[in-house]
């Protein structure tokens, strides 16, 4: 017994030799957003999602006089308008629940081209989940077809990230097998906007595991997000809650890679080298951040609170995850570029004054709220390459993230442009 015991004592000893003398690090490159559908105006959404809902609240279609049709169709567009996210705000989304590919060319949306929606009045509720889970497949499907072309080469490892679809394969699996690739696929699933980071966590892990002897070294692991989130839209409810969803969501795919740090330095590359991750649980929140199954669709549940408890907690949070690289919050601020994920309008705002920051450190989180809206786990990923690819912030700045997801759980990276 006491040589089984002795030995893994002695490979943990090594191991912590190994990690001093020679730490190792991973970057973050080559990002490939995915657009299968051009945006839409934000004003063209909530016109389209009011007629939908009307019709979905019209009892008796048929045996309504067509004024107080009207009467019901301005009511319901001054709700819409009124709670939820204005165009001032979101410029535009990516919707993929049209059966046509339109784009800000076409100013109006006929509701019969929705879908999920085939018939309003006498199916408010739309597509049951199956049905709408078997369209997210088909959605991913084409969205490998675009960031993994025929000739491309396998990587290690493929991480998928969503919090709007599951089946079992999975879209990647079932390309994986066809492709009769080696790659090793890992679910990364049902976290919500702060998504990005825990996959970012388990690609350090497999390449650092990998790198210290665990297996045959690897070189490449693939992170995948497939945001189909206009595809949970419910119309039964108008409460203020469903139509800040149904107006802030808006569909969002991208890939990228995570590689050792040499492997990027030997090319010259550019990429956003990972300094720090951190996560951790907002203490008595769990009933604020909601994201549940039910017969037709996913629902979302926002409470009010949320940007008061992120107020009440971004600094301390912050401040701890500067520390684990050794630097002070308060003296480098200043320096900083903020990826702050746009959960909501009011997020980005209460984290600006809650960190006392510029407003130009955070424009690049706004930039993407505005062209994109909330794509949940994609949504820090696509303003990580707007920062990589800005040439007015130059190599060896910090880039500081944040997002937030169920729990309520507070997410942040720290990784420096190269």
């Amino acid at each position: 017994m006491s040589q089984i015991t002795k030995e893994p004592v002695t490979l943990a000893v090594q191991l912590e030799k190994n990690l001093k003398k020679d730490s190792f690090s991973t970057v973050l490159a080559n990002f490939t957003p995915v657009v299968l559908t051009p945006p839409l105006p934000q004003e063209t959404l909530l016109d389209t999602f009011a007629k939908l809902a009307a019709l979905a609240h019209s009892n008796d279609y048929l045996n309504h006089q067509a004024e107080n049709l009207s009467d019901l169709n301005k009511s319901v567009l001054e709700k819409i308008y009124h709670y939820g996210v204005s165009p001032k705000i979101i410029n535009q989304r990516q919707v993929n629940i049209l059966n046509r590919k339109t784009g800000i060319d076409y100013p109006t949306i006929n509701p019969d081209e929705i879908s999920i929606f085939n018939s309003p009045i006498t199916n408010p509720q739309g597509a049951d989940l199956g049905t709408r889970m078997d369209l997210f497949g088909q959605i991913v499907d084409q969205v490998l077809e675009k960031t993994y072309p025929t000739n491309t080469l396998a990587p290690d490892d493929i991480i998928h990230v969503s919090c709007s679809g599951y089946l079992a394969p999975s879209p990647v699996e079932k390309m994986v097998s066809q492709r009769h690739w080696s790659t090793t696929v890992t679910h990364s699933y049902h976290m919500g906007c702060y998504g990005s980071i825990p996959a970012l966590r388990m690609a350090t892990g497999f390449l650092a595991a990998s790198h210290y002897g665990l297996g045959k070294p690897k070189q490449q692991i693939d992170i995948i997000h497939t945001e189909f989130l206009t595809l949970h839209v419910n119309l039964t409810s108008l409460t203020p809650r469903d139509i800040l969803a149904m107006t802030l969501f808006g569909d969002g795919f991208i890939k990228y890679s995570i590689y050792p740090l040499k492997e990027v330095l030997s090319q010259k590359s550019s990429g956003l080298k990972v300094l720090a991750l951190k996560e951790a649980i907002i203490p008595n929140s769990l009933a604020e951040m909601l994201w549940n199954l039910s017969s037709h669709n996913f629902e979302m549940i926002l409470s009010k609170k949320i940007p008061f408890l992120i107020r009440d907690n971004i600094l301390v949070f912050v401040e701890e995850l500067m520390s684990e690289i050794g630097l002070e919050f308060a003296k480098e601020k200043n320096k900083l570029v903020f990826a702050i994920h746009p959960g909501g309008p009011k997020i980005i705002e209460f984290i600006q004054r809650s960190l006392k920051i510029a407003p130009e450190q955070v424009a690049f989180s706004h930039e993407i709220l505005t062209q994109f809206g909330n794509m949940s786990s994609a949504t820090l990923p696509y303003i990580w390459d707007k920062i990589l690819s800005a040439k007015e912030i130059p190599s060896g700045t910090l880039v500081l993230s944040i997002a937030f997801g169920p729990g309520l759980t507070a997410a942040g990276a720290i990784m420096e442009k190269l």
